[in-house]
């Protein structure tokens, strides 16, 4: 929504540059209002149970088969690092030493690491954290109908003009505008949750570079297709040779036992709602200063809408400790044009013989907006119960 509220202070000038027109009968009203009980809803699936996916095999960490086996060689992908197989690493000594100089088998130059903490002179660390003796013992979904009631600030301009005056009673043709910022609300339910049985485990991989002099120079991020490691920026990739099989490797147990995997869907809605009003105003004396208001009125509503949907695989194991597993995003974009009706009641009290403070109350209904994204639907209702404050500036006669 770039540029919506500078768009919507420039239409609130140019309306009351308009309404400064100082006709008999005219008069101006600018004020603050806030809408409440307007709701967004989410409803639908999720690309887990669309697709019949599950946790497993849906994981970022996918199985340590990854990390490949310790004892021979093969493309290594850890949490922090990699290690692959390039054109020299498979070489027998002898052709080795022919093509390179070099006698020591098994190297490669593929490799990169992410933090120099992994690294102790020639001897460096990678590890990876996965599920091992997985299996999945069942699982439950639920119905997907979530919505929260998100508060709306806006500023109300109207402007207004004499129609008919009769003794005390006075009528008046109103044609206003009011914008609401709704900010970010988020919607999020959970359509799938599954059980699990199984260990959790860090493998801990030491490599050793013996012989070899390794440069620290500059961090950079890695580039593939030689690095194919997509660590945070500053990740450091090395093209000196390095070995392909770690010298030792180690497996611990993080958690056992029985653990939840929960499918959880969360969509941020940013809103933004434009309202033009148009309808008539009848006011009558309710003491020497003041008077009652009760102003009906059409409306056109133009609803901005920003949803960014994320879906998202969050473990909890048996200790009580949580692991995002996966994730997945979409995002939309929408703008819709409603219809809608209100009234609007309130008190105002001179302040001057130009100038009034109006204290407003009113109910507006509009029309639903209904905006997909994935497999999801995000349903708005921009009805609600508006208070208000503002300041009246009447223009010429009465």
């Amino acid at each position: 929504m770039k540029n919506k509220l500078l768009t919507a202070l420039l239409a609130a000038a140019s309306f009351a540059a308009f309404t400064h027109a100082e006709e008999t009968g005219w008069w101006f009203k600018a004020g603050v209002a806030v809408r409440a009980a307007s709701s967004v809803e989410l409803s639908g699936s999720s690309i887990a149970l669309r697709d019949g996916l599950n946790a497993a095999n849906t994981a970022t960490r996918p199985p340590l088969a990854d990390v490949g086996p310790a004892g021979s060689f093969a493309n290594r992908l850890y949490d922090n690092g990699f290690v692959r197989i390039d054109q020299i690493t498979q070489l027998s000594r002898e052709d080795l030493e022919a093509l390179t100089g070099i006698r020591t088998p098994g190297l490669t130059t593929f490799w990169g690491y992410q933090s120099n903490t992994q690294r102790s002179g020639n001897t460096f660390t990678f590890s990876r954290v996965g599920s091992q003796g997985l299996s999945r013992t069942g699982s439950e979904t639920f119905s997907l109908n979530e919505d929260e009631s998100p508060l709306g600030f806006g500023i109300d301009l109207t402007a207004g003009r004499l129609l008919k005056l009769e003794d005390t009673h006075r009528w008046d043709f109103i044609s206003g505008l009011r914008i609401f910022s709704f900010g970010t609300e988020t919607v999020t339910g959970i359509p799938l949750r599954e059980s699990y049985t199984g260990n959790v485990v860090r493998i801990t991989d030491t490599f050793v570079v013996p012989g070899v002099e390794l440069a620290t120079g500059a961090t950079v991020q890695p580039n593939s297709p030689s690095a194919p490691f997509s660590g945070s920026a500053g990740s450091i990739q090395v093209n000196e040779l390095f070995p392909n099989r770690p010298a030792s490797r180690n497996t611990q147990v993080l958690t056992s036992g029985p653990w939840t995997a929960d499918n959880i869907v969360s969509v941020d809605v940013e809103t933004f709602l434009y309202e033009f009003r148009f309808g008539a105003q009848y006011s009558r004396p309710i003491g020497e200063n003041s008077r009652f208001l009760i102003a009906p009125a059409l409306t056109l509503n133009i609803l901005d809408v920003d949803l960014v949907r994320n879906e998202t695989w969050v473990a909890t194991y048996s200790d009580g400790s949580t692991e995002e597993l996966n994730r997945f995003q979409d995002k939309s974009s929408s703008t819709e044009f409603l219809f809608g009706a209100g009234i609007q009641l309130g008190f105002s009290t001179d302040l001057s013989d130009r100038w009034t403070l109006e204290i407003n109350g009113a109910y507006d209904f509009v029309s639903e907006a209904s905006i997909s994204a994935g497999p999801n639907t995000i349903k708005i209702d921009p009805s609600g119960f508006t208070v208000g404050l503002a300041f009246v500036r009447a223009f010429g006669g009465n």
